[in-house]
């Protein structure tokens, strides 16, 4: 009769070298869905929102990374394009919340 092993769920502080890689590649996905939306909302393009582009930053950093890092990257991207996407710019006040 073959023994069943449980899962080791106990959470473990990620090294230094993991955190910072992780970080890293958070603020690149960041950047590159920041640059893809700008281009999109770009005047030679014309789509009104380009927010959808950040799901796909959260399907990245979730999939090579884990649910935390996920978690980081959807925060991460609802400031960053409340910042820069949404009127006024550059303050998280949203003057009209379609």
């Amino acid at each position: 009769m073959r023994r069943l092993v449980r899962p080791d769920l106990s959470f473990r502080r990620p090294t230094p070298a993991r955190l910072a890689s992780s970080v890293g590649l958070i603020a690149a996905v960041l950047a590159l869905a920041t640059v893809v939306a700008s281009v999109l909302e770009s005047p030679a393009v014309g789509l009104t929102d380009a927010s959808p582009v950040y799901f796909v930053a959260v399907v990245i950093a979730g999939s090579l990374l884990g649910t935390g890092p996920a978690l980081a990257t959807a925060l991460g991207s609802f400031v960053v394009y409340d910042l820069l996407f949404t009127e006024p710019r550059l303050t998280l006040v949203v003057s009209d919340p379609k």
